[in-house]
């Protein structure tokens, strides 16, 4: 299999409408008010924005939207504004210092920054933005391992995010500290969590965050095979195929967690779930060239990514 660039393809069909007007919502957002102004405030104690995740949706509908000016006028100026904000320590974000990394989200909102300034500096080769990335990760390192005691870990996902970003930093820098990271101070390759029906005590059965770690192992696994870094992933994928935990239109989960019982309530279906199915399935798909993966991820994205957003795309559930 062979990977296409995307700007060589054109989209149509549902999946090509559903892209448009994506693109055209994120035009639409006050970014500014919602997304820019509290990383400039630096006042919170707790809350959580998801401008990584922003960041790295407006550099990929920028670069498969090369003659769309208005779009890279907005990613351009929310890479420029983010870069300004950052401290002399690093540190990009919205949290007052006395609650940076120990306060609720702010590692998970600082691992979607890294990760959204890498797939920023991929597609357009901005030096400046992969230097942002490995400034603000660098940050976390040390408040890290200064006091790992302090990592708030209320719940399984609080750190989420942060394997995955290191590992594509690592991927474009070779800087053998952020795998080190994950290797020593995540531990990830230890990750080995089996499936928890329900929402729980720490939320053991976060179908998002169990997703996000099987991507890390596998990432793992790819730059020195392990048989360990692929159990968690068959884990996952025996329990949707052949133990009901797939509902039949692709989606997973109930209340964000693991599921076995076919009901589709009004919690059917977290989109962070979907869309880190999609990226796992992806993966599997590449690496195997096996096409069943590919037809899961069709019918995931048209009957559960896509049914998770309103028709004209200016809401999620």
């Amino acid at each position: 299999m062979h990977q296409i660039d995307i700007r060589n393809i054109s989209v149509g069909g549902e999946i090509g409408r559903r892209l448009e007007i994506t693109a055209a919502n994120c035009l639409a957002v006050d970014t500014d008010r919602d997304f820019l102004k509290p990383f400039q405030g630096k006042r919170k104690n707790a809350g959580y924005v998801g401008m990584g995740k922003f960041v790295d949706a407006v550099a990929r509908l920028a670069y498969g939207r090369p003659a769309d000016a208005t779009m890279q006028g907005l990613r351009q100026h929310i890479i420029s504004a983010l870069l300004q904000s950052q401290d002399a320590d690093g540190y990009i974000g919205t949290f007052e210092p006395k609650a940076r990394f120990v306060s609720l989200w702010d590692i998970h909102e600082t691992a979607y920054l890294v990760f959204g300034l890498v797939t920023n500096y991929e597609l357009w080769k901005e030096p400046a933005s992969l230097e942002a990335a490995r400034r603000l990760a660098d940050c976390l390192i040390r408040q890290w391992q200064a006091g790992p005691e302090r990592v708030p870990r209320q719940y399984v996902m609080t750190t989420l995010g942060v394997e995955t970003a290191m590992l594509a930093l690592y991927r474009q820098t070779r800087d053998q500290a952020y795998l080190d990271f994950c290797l020593k101070d995540t531990q990830i390759q230890e990750w080995d969590a089996p499936i928890v029906l329900g929402r729980w005590g720490r939320i053991e059965g976060h179908v998002y965050n169990y997703f996000n770690r099987c991507l890390a192992q596998l990432e793992l696994n790819r730059l020195a095979p392990e048989a360990r870094l692929e159990r968690a992933t068959r884990r996952a994928l025996d329990f949707m195929f052949r133990q009901d935990g797939l509902a039949i239109t692709g989606a997973t989960g109930d209340h964000e967690c693991w599921h076995d019982t076919q009901d589709g309530t009004i919690n059917l279906g977290e989109t962070c779930a979907t869309a880190y199915k999609l990226k796992l399935l992806d993966v599997l798909l590449r690496r195997t060239q096996t096409a069943f993966y590919g037809d899961v991820m069709e019918r995931v994205a048209h009957n559960a990514l896509f049914a998770a957003q309103s028709p004209e795309g200016r809401q999620i559930r």
